[in-house]
């Protein structure tokens, strides 16, 4: 991950007024159970237990963020194996978020949900022997999807043509992008070879105080040139299904096949109400939010049942078992991770996270439920997004190159001042 370190000045900033929040939370909580229990009011106490209490349970993991200091930037990311739209694609889907809320320090009306998810797209063909080419989009503005994928390479697999990258991620602009390894470095042996030429010239005392000249006066403003390579947290999809058992597989294959069912039907008819039930079934697997999908495929069936064929219906029945199931598990999982923070992921067989704070760890299914928020297009499937988004991908798409451009434009001026 290569973040610039003025988030974290800013991070720093937003301690105070999370604790203040947070405080303020709980003594609502507190004033909630006191008003319960002086009316006697039983089943209100329960309600409280059930959905009010979990969802503020995240203030008080939010407190021990603000007061604990080892916490700095956290980030968190998920692999999402996705399949592919024609015979032989792969898709994934990386979304990266940080651990700490930016609901605290920008949306105060959603203070449980977690800082800023974005992704990149990688897809993936057949090449020669049992590689494949994986090709990238970058997300680079208001979360739009470039039109112009980078070429990874040909490699064995998705970890081999990631390794060379880093992920480059500024919370608040809703961009993430990948930046290869070797650029970072060679800035960094730029700057180097710049210290030893000015040690030469008996420059080095003048360099050191024009820095931290710039350092200080960056910092007073809010923001510093500085950048730096990162520690990033990956849970891969395997880990995702097979130990958080959070299993999408069906869902999303019961997906795929709906939508070629859709485009094989269209083909053949000409009937209208056909052709409008059609396009409200490809509207709601695609376009509305996952976690909407299978109350409003119950709606769908309800209306157009009658005429559907027995493999649709049957399908979308599948498709909402699966993804009910899912949602629950993410909903336990939350669950667990408020209730045994420190331990809940050990215990699922996921060790390598173990040295990451409190609220990191509770971040993780918290993030989980954001993408269920999300619409399906969103994860991985530009094609599919609605007109208005498909323009605004164009429109802003074409900011990728040079947005890329600029980025490592920073990075040299970082090297060459620094």
């Amino acid at each position: 991950m290569y973040l610039p370190r003025r988030i974290a000045i800013y991070e720093e900033r937003s301690r105070e007024y999370v604790l203040k929040r947070s405080v303020k939370a709980l003594s609502e909580i507190f004033d909630k159970i006191d008003e319960c229990a002086k009316k006697r009011d039983a089943l209100g106490l329960l309600k409280m237990m059930s959905s009010d209490i979990e969802k503020r349970s995240f203030y008080i993991l939010a407190s021990e963020w603000a007061k604990d200091r080892k916490s700095v930037l956290e980030r968190i990311g998920f692999i999402l194996n996705l399949p592919g739209l024609v015979n032989e694609e792969e898709r994934y889907s990386v979304y990266v978020m940080l651990s700490y809320s930016k609901g605290f320090t920008v949306a105060s009306e959603k203070a449980h949900h977690p800082g800023d998810l974005e992704r990149v797209i990688v897809l993936g063909y057949p090449a020669s022997g049992n590689k494949k080419i994986y090709y990238c989009l970058n997300t680079t503005a208001h979360g739009y999807p470039s039109i112009f994928p980078i070429k990874l390479g040909e490699k064995a697999s998705l970890s081999d043509a990631l390794k060379v990258y880093c992920f480059n991620f500024k919370p608040g602009d809703h961009a993430l992008i990948l930046v290869r390894k070797d650029k970072i470095l060679r800035f960094k042996e730029i700057r180097e070879k710049l210290i030893k030429v000015l040690e030469r010239f008996g420059l080095k005392k003048l360099l050191t105080f024009t820095l931290n000249t710039i350092k200080e006066a960056s910092s007073y403003l809010g923001f510093t040139l500085e950048q730096d390579i990162q520690k990033f947290y990956l849970i891969e999809y395997d880990e995702i299904k097979g130990k958080l058992k959070i299993d999408l597989d069906g869902f999303l294959s019961a997906v795929i096949y709906l939508d070629r069912k859709i485009n094989e039907i269209k083909r053949k008819v000409n009937n209208e109400r056909v052709k409008r039930a059609l396009r409200e079934l490809s509207n709601i697997i695609w376009r509305s939010p996952i976690c909407a999908i299978s109350y409003e495929a119950d709606i769908f069936l309800k209306k157009y049942g009658d005429f559907l064929s027995n493999d649709i219906a049957e399908e979308i029945r599948k498709m909402q078992l699966y993804l009910d199931s899912a949602i629950k598990r993410v909903h336990d999982l939350k669950r667990e991770s408020l209730l045994e923070p420190e331990s809940y992921l050990e215990k699922h067989g996921i060790e390598t996270l173990s040295n990451l704070s409190l609220m990191a760890k509770a971040t993780i299914p918290l993030g989980l439920e954001a993408l269920l928020n999300k619409p399906l297009y969103d994860w991985g499937y530009p094609e599919k997004a609605p007109l208005k988004d498909k323009i605004g991908r164009i429109l802003f798409a074409f900011s990728d190159v040079p947005y890329r451009y600029f980025q490592e434009a920073i990075m040299d001026l970082e090297a060459r001042v620094l």
